[in-house]
């Protein structure tokens, strides 16, 4: 009877260890996953000499200042099939995201910050001056997860 318990035991301890998460994982982001950039609500603007890898959007306004040279993706101008439902995708990663664990509040701006994984909050707006830099330190794991709220506008300097 105690050889038949401990193999029941040991099944079912085998059977949920694929099941244990022992780090967080990035949410899905649906039909976002392919936008460098991507607002539901507001609008984003360049003035700057930028390069941006992957595509760029908003459900509500049309991205200023971007030329087709400056995206190695596509340009999605407001209101359009693929924004709609980048914007329901969007509102999912974000349900998904403000229950992960581990939060960091910053009062301060973002130059010269170095993060670890994990959540980081600016309650309000916050900026990354011209010529500096924000630093994503994963301590050598290649799949840190970095969560990064602000509660309002992100300015970037040039240069940055």
């Amino acid at each position: 009877m105690k050889s038949k318990l401990r193999l029941i035991l040991a099944a079912v301890i085998l059977f949920l260890i694929p099941n244990i998460n022992f780090g967080q994982t990035a949410p899905a982001l649906g039909t976002t996953s392919s936008f460098a950039l991507f607002t539901g609500t507001g609008a984003f603007d360049n003035d700057g000499a930028t390069v941006v890898t992957g595509d760029i959007g908003s459900n509500a306004y049309t991205p200023t200042g971007f030329t087709a040279g400056m995206v190695n993706g596509n340009i999605y101008n407001a209101s359009n099939p693929i924004t709609a439902s980048a914007a329901r995708d969007v509102l999912t990663a974000y349900g998904n995201l403000t229950q992960t664990s581990g939060s960091t509040v910053y009062t301060s701006v973002l130059d010269g910050q170095t993060l670890s994984p994990g959540v980081s909050i600016w309650g309000a707006a916050t900026s990354l001056g011209d010529g500096k830099k924000l630093t994503l330190d994963g301590g050598g794991n290649l799949n840190a997860l970095f969560v990064i709220r602000i509660g309002g506008a992100l300015g970037i300097g040039t240069n940055t």
